[in-house]
């Protein structure tokens, strides 16, 4: 009878052990990274990791765009999305005005016209420009207080409802609603303009809640 017992407990002790196991496997994809499940914004749960090269996309971006350091800075003349989606509910990026000229950044649908310039001529898409104005579908939602200039840092937060700006760390005044579909970071550049984006290691903390960008496993 005690041995009966005894293999009935270490038969319920590997069963706790498995289900421990198969829990962990839930957070950790065996890829030195930290995963979570998240709800994105068609209601759908995912799994997320943080991806260490995040970066823009060469495979998405116009032809006469140029990126250098590692994927990080865009010059040229074109568009360049980001290689991952905004999935998770609260996500946050930066990018340096590093020389001035013709420049946007926001975010975008996937398909659209990498070569044409400038962004938020469409439905598709929702960017500050170098005048410092955030355009969509050829319209302007509002304008900067002042001139967003060379060397300012642009923060862009978004959490699946609203798109907020900031300059040098501070938000300006107004937000950008309405967005749908899988959104990108986007960027263009023209007339000399260069950007350099910043995907983690920011030189503002992120606002409470948002973090760097994470992807689909």
């Amino acid at each position: 009878i005690l041995q009966k017992k005894l293999t009935a407990n270490i038969h319920s002790g590997r069963v706790m052990l498995q289900n421990l196991n198969n829990a962990t496997r839930s957070l950790f994809c065996g890829c030195n990274c930290f995963c979570w499940p998240f709800r994105n914004r068609t209601g759908r749960y995912v799994r997320l990791k943080t991806l260490d090269t995040v970066t823009l996309n060469e495979n998405q971006m116009g032809i006469n765009c140029v990126l250098v350091k590692s994927g990080r800075r865009l010059c040229g003349s074109g568009v360049a999305l980001a290689n991952a989606p905004l999935l998770q509910e609260k996500s946050y990026f930066e990018v340096k005005i590093q020389t001035d000229g013709i420049w946007g950044v926001g975010v975008s649908q996937e398909d659209i016209n990498l070569d044409q310039v400038p962004l938020g001529e469409d439905t598709k898409s929702w960017v500050l420009r170098s005048d410092s104005r955030v355009y969509h579908n050829g319209e302007v939602l509002f304008s900067l207080e002042g001139r967003v200039e060379e060397g300012d840092i642009v923060s862009i937060t978004f959490d699946q409802m609203e798109l907020t700006i900031f300059i040098n760390g501070n938000s300006v005044s107004k937000s950008v609603d309405g967005i749908s579909g899988e959104i990108f970071p986007a960027f263009y550049v023209d007339d000399g303009a260069i950007l350099e984006a910043t995907f983690r290691d920011f030189n503002f903390p992120p606002p409470e809640g948002f973090e760097r960008i994470l992807v689909d496993l």
